[in-house]
């Protein structure tokens, strides 16, 4: 009997341990206790775990969520909130918790929204339910009077004051009553605090904030919000005193102790902050980082040169960290132009660990600054494929496709590097640059406005938004901000040159003379200020003086070779082809590098084409190739000549020579796939390329073009029809696109529209074989 009673037991215990009632409790617990001793991925493991044994188990989703917290991890705690609001009991603790941080989240997310309506309409409901619920319950009011301190803000900048203060006023009634429900509360103390120190009642808030920190001697928040209030009446002996005090009930925080740093610095007492420095410096146990944390002190402060001597100490002291440090040191000299010890400190780091992604990420920004792209691409990808979370070697990455003209694979790069650090500028700025090249005005707009959102005052994207603007011809709205921010500042330069662009857009052609030139001025090592107002002298129908403008120049900066390809590239936009043939020419003989000479033998055969002469460009051309036989661009202007020549071989040639050395070449993709349409090639290859080719550029209207005439050829008849509508809305003056959309309503069976096509075809003027072929398929329609 007794042994029964034993197998009868374990028989129970194996089915409690297979119960998922009983496996989601007994995770559950265990999570708790792993996130109430602070070890958060174990218990993050157990609540997944406990979610595993029960979908619908609401407090596993809202354990998870706070355990996502605390580790920092927001965007993952939403969906984890919004899960156990569906699922929790409303009214209990833990639901009244869930509904207080969702809202809270919510609401902090409002404050960077442009359009949070619908964020905020979401807390609203949430509210009202918690105080239908329990209308004394402090959550509640509380979050009515984080959404009241929200409104007061748009308000005051909105200059709407007396709405403001209103708003204000109930903020504080609201925080009142909450926390007359939970006295002592130090989150509702502080946000109260905080309101009443906008209201102007700081006295009352100062007595609030010292009872966070008599109440509690660990309560930092308390300590630095009386700090601000000292500080803000410019009392200097109690706001050391709190800082002081706060260390000594605090003795291993850092945070105070370079807060108290910063207060000697801003106060001018050198020897002092020194003094407090060097207590951390002196007990690396309890300060690890004390080093580090002096050297980006004193950078911080633009001290370079203390800051250098910080981590070169720190490598004495603490050489396990030397790559560290020496990071620390590269940063210091990147952000003073010194790139070439940037490098060289870069290369110890290597030569110390040559797999380290950041140095190597590095490397390859240095390779890409002098201009070996291909090089630094391969770098960079290993790089990323390493460390898939470096929003800098993405930005890089992106940086080296833009310098292939590969704007689409540099687009994605720059949105993935801005999804991993949304305020990091440079790739934001990119962004902005890309759009505006593929012709993406909408999208500029969009990525400007995000950027002066997070940055409001970054010139570049206000300029970016004016270019984008302009483009949209809302002229007026572009000159308003360009305007504004020359006002304040009459000599920035890229302010300058865009208002001169717009100058020349509006053909105010004076006005842009004179922008430019202010522009040359600001900055003469910038030659777009002079060729600017070249320009502007040419599209005023003064070609001589254009010219002479730079030539001008260019004789007081005899070994400014620039300068003298700019003379010839004014000489070629006035007409003189002679003259900028002999001036490059001349310029042949003073290069030697073969990718400068190149250079100058492309701008030989374009002056040449210019001029009319194909075979002499196409003999230009030839030679530029030799010098450089990896350029793709190259290969394809080659291309091209021989298709104008009619050489039709030869210029398939080319073009696949350039798709070998770029297979993402959009040009060479379009125009190979159209001769292989037209010449019976493989049409499914040939739709490939030009498929490849739009997602490369999906605007350019030539790229769209071969793609609707594939379309054709194949007798995909709507697809093409789809294809040229399109085409003749963006491009209603263009009689190719015309004669195309009629072929393909031909296709379709509608002669009538065909006709009408034919006959907007003619109106805009073609050329003599193209006007041929559309009289003849007219003839067929009518």
């Amino acid at each position: 009997m007794k042994y029964l009673v034993l197998a009868l037991a374990a028989v129970s215990l194996i089915s409690c341990s297979r119960d998922p009632n009983y496996l989601k409790q007994k995770y559950l617990q265990s999570g708790i206790k792993y996130f109430d001793g602070g070890r958060y991925k174990e218990a993050s493991i157990m609540f997944r775990k406990s979610i595993e044994a029960d979908r619908k188990f609401g407090p596993a989703y809202y354990h998870l969520a706070l355990t996502d917290l605390k580790q920092g991890q927001i965007a993952n705690t939403v969906p984890l909130l919004r899960r156990a609001q569906e699922l929790l009991k409303p009214g209990t603790p833990d639901a009244n918790d869930t509904d207080l941080k969702l809202s809270e989240i919510l609401i902090m997310a409002a404050q960077s929204q442009p359009n949070a309506d619908a964020m905020l309409h979401e807390v609203e409901t949430t509210v009202d339910g918690l105080l239908k619920r329990n209308p004394k319950g402090w959550e509640g009011h509380k979050l009515s009077g984080d959404l009241a301190m929200l409104t007061t803000g748009k308000l005051y900048r909105e200059a709407k004051i007396e709405d403001a203060k209103r708003q204000l006023g109930t903020a504080i009634s609201e925080y009142r009553q909450a926390l007359s429900v939970k006295p002592g509360d130090p989150v509702i103390t502080l946000a109260l605090g905080r309101t009443l120190v906008v209201d102007g009642e700081v006295a009352e808030a100062e007595t609030l904030f010292r009872s966070m920190v008599d109440k509690d001697k660990a309560n930092l928040n308390g300590y630095y919000e009386l700090y601000r209030v000292y500080l803000s009446r410019k009392d200097t002996k109690d706001a050391e005193a709190v800082i002081q005090e706060a260390i000594k009930n605090n003795p291993k925080d850092t945070s105070l102790r370079l807060t108290l740093a910063q207060f000697y610095f801003g106060t001018n007492r050198r020897d002092d902050l020194v003094k407090q420095l060097n207590l951390m410096k002196s007990d690396l146990k309890s300060f690890p980082n004390a080093y580090f944390q002096a050297g980006d002190f004193y950078l911080r402060a633009n001290d370079v040169d203390d800051a250098m001597k910080q981590y070169e100490e720190g490598i004495q002291k603490d050489a396990s960290h030397k790559n560290t440090y020496l990071k620390h040191e590269i940063e210091a000299y990147v952000r003073t132009g010194k790139n070439n010890l940037a490098y060289e400190k870069n290369e110890q780091i290597l030569k110390n660990d040559p797999k380290d992604p950041e140095a190597r990420g590095l490397r390859a920004t240095f390779m890409l600054d002098r201009g070996d792209v291909n090089t630094a691409m391969g770098e960079l990808q290993s790089v990323v494929t390493a460390k898939p979370n470096n929003w800098v070697a993405r930005f890089n990455l992106g940086r080296a496709h833009f310098a292939r003209g590969e704007y689409e694979q540099a687009r994605q790069e720059f949105e993935q590097s801005v999804q991993l650090r949304p305020d990091y500028m440079p790739a934001r700025l990119a962004q902005i640059q890309v759009s505006l090249l593929r012709g993406d005005t909408a999208g500029a707009l969009h990525q400007a406005d995000e950027t002066i959102r997070i940055a409001p005052n970054n010139i570049q994207a206000r300029v970016m938004k004016a270019a984008a603007l302009q483009r949209e011809q809302h002229f007026d709205e572009a000159r308003a901000i360009l305007n504004e921010i020359i006002e304040k500042r009459p000599k920035q330069v890229d302010t300058l040159l865009e208002l001169g662009v717009l100058d020349l857009n509006q053909k105010k052609f004076k006005d842009a003379q004179d922008v430019f030139r202010r522009a040359w001025e600001a900055d003469p090592n910038n030659l777009r200020g002079l060729l600017g107002e070249s320009r502007a002298y040419l599209m005023d129908n003064q070609p001589d003086k254009s010219v002479q403008l730079i030539e001008t120049e260019s004789k007081g900066r005899p070994a400014n070779l620039e300068l003298q390809r700019e003379v010839g590239n004014a000489e070629m936009s006035a007409g003189q082809y002679d003259k900028a043939l002999v001036t490059y020419q001349s310029l042949l003989a003073k290069v030697s590098e073969p990718k400068q000479q190149s250079g100058v033998w492309t701008l030989l055969g374009e002056t040449y084409l210019r001029k009319g002469d194909v075979q002499q460009a196409i003999n230009s051309l030839e030679k530029a190739h030799q010098q450089a036989p990896e350029s793709a661009s190259l290969t394809t202007n080659l291309g091209l000549l021989y298709e104008m020549q009619n050489k039709m071989d030869i210029a398939r040639k080319y073009y696949e020579s350039s798709i070998k050395l770029d297979p993402n070449n959009a040009l060479a993709l379009n125009n190979l796939a159209y001769l292989m349409s037209q010449s019976n090639g493989d049409l499914d290859l040939a739709l490939t390329y030009a498929t490849k080719a739009k997602q490369r550029l999906p605007e350019h209207a030539e790229i769209n073009d071969t793609l609707g005439w594939i379309y054709l050829k194949k007798s995909l008849t709507d697809q093409a029809l789809d294809t040229f509508k399109n085409l003749v809305v963006k491009a209603p003056t263009n009689p190719t696109f015309h004669y195309h959309y009629a072929m393909a309503l031909n296709q379709k069976g509608d002669r009538e529209n065909a006709k009408k096509e034919c006959q907007i075809a003619l109106a805009d003027k073609p050329n003599k074989q193209l006007d041929a072929e559309i009289r003849q398929l007219m003839a067929k329609v009518s």
